[in-house]
């Protein structure tokens, strides 16, 4: 419940007494800090936010802000909304940071209205069809249908253990690169990227054409994707939504060895084209409690940020399930060199044509 409390900064903002002459590789200092507090209980007698001022240059950043906040707090779109509005430029310190662009709305040609009725029907008819299959075989895979036993596939009933948070950082250049090359969207690169294996050798093709893997896609439900600005947000009367509408969708990762790595990428589009027509994640959104209660904890945890040039890949794993985070992330960086590789070698014969 809320309650009125009195707030001590000193509490909140948290600023670690570090001799940082000594610390050799800042990298690997934030990865263990982060992983540190990641493992510690919040203190349930305070108001559960804190945010963590770390004076260390690291390899991409001159500091580090960390913040740990409750989800009681609020969700995730408006805790950004927060933050972004808490944040400065620093060509102009006195200016907020540009929101993200809106998308613009197109209008609608009414002299064709015959034929927007038409196709809004046939939509229907494969909103319906493509939900009814979508949904079977998410009841099979809650009831019946197990995924492979693998290293990856925790025990849900010993719970998470240990988590351990790391993060890769790869050019937002290389994968828009095999986005216009595809004509994709650029998570069904990223989605690609995770599906395929940097390393696999031909001898584990047998082993992996019997394997069956597959992960939670959360899936934004929002009729806006973007971050809104918080006096916006804040409006009287305003359309924003406050809370979580966020829904999930089975996605079966195809980890087969395929000779074409752009096969990764072609296989992610078709089965995410045909996960968005149905209506599979807002069906889950009414019964993830359930459905979690089957598949129990995650062992893994996988995000993708875009920022400006650059996407972070952030890895949240349990360390006695997922040993080695590293060379997962080694893997993704790999996979991406390959697919690229291999759009831009499908370019070139394209031009030569």
């Amino acid at each position: 419940m809320w309650i009125p409390v009195t707030v001590r900064v000193e509490d909140h903002v948290i600023v670690p007494d570090l001799d940082y002459g000594n610390i050799e590789n800042p990298d690997q200092f934030l990865e263990d800090y982060t992983s540190s507090v990641a493992n510690t209980p919040m203190d349930m007698s305070k108001p559960l936010w804190e945010f963590h001022l770390l004076n260390i240059k690291r390899s991409n950043a001159e500091s580090v802000v960390l913040a740990r906040i409750h989800h009681s707090i609020g969700d995730g779109m408006s805790l950004m909304s927060l933050l972004v509005a808490c944040s400065r430029k620093t060509s102009d310190p006195d200016a907020l940071v540009s929101a993200t662009t809106t998308a613009s709305t197109k209008p609608v040609d009414y002299m064709a209205l015959t034929w927007w009725l038409i196709a809004g029907f046939w939509f229907m008819i494969r909103v319906t069809f493509t939900t009814l299959i979508e949904f079977s075989k998410l009841m099979l895979t809650i009831c019946f249908v197990r995924d492979t036993k693998t290293p990856l596939m925790g025990n849900p009933e010993d719970g998470i253990k240990s988590w351990k948070v790391i993060h890769r950082v790869i050019s937002f250049d290389d994968v828009k690169l095999v986005k216009n090359a595809m004509n994709v969207k650029v998570n069904d690169v990223l989605l690609g990227m995770t599906q395929a294996d940097g390393h696999t050798k031909a001898q584990k093709k047998q082993i992996l054409d019997k394997i069956r893997v597959r992960g939670a896609v959360a899936i934004n439900l929002r009729p806006a994707t973007n971050i809104e600005e918080l006096a916006d947000m804040m409006a009287k009367g305003s359309k924003c939504r406050w809370g979580n509408f966020i829904g999930t969708i089975i996605f079966p990762i195809w980890i087969k060895s395929e000779n074409d790595p752009l096969e990764y990428v072609r296989r992610a589009k078709a089965t995410m084209d045909r996960k968005k027509i149905s209506l599979e994640a807002f069906i889950f959104y009414g019964i993830i409690k359930f459905t979690l209660k089957f598949f129990g904890g995650k062992a893994l945890n996988l995000h993708f940020i875009s920022y400006v040039n650059k996407i972070i890949i952030n890895l949240a794993v349990d360390t006695t399930t997922i040993p080695d985070p590293h060379q997962l992330c080694d893997d993704m960086v790999e996979s991406l060199k390959m697919i690229k590789y291999a759009a831009m070698e499908r370019k070139s014969r394209k031009m030569e044509v």
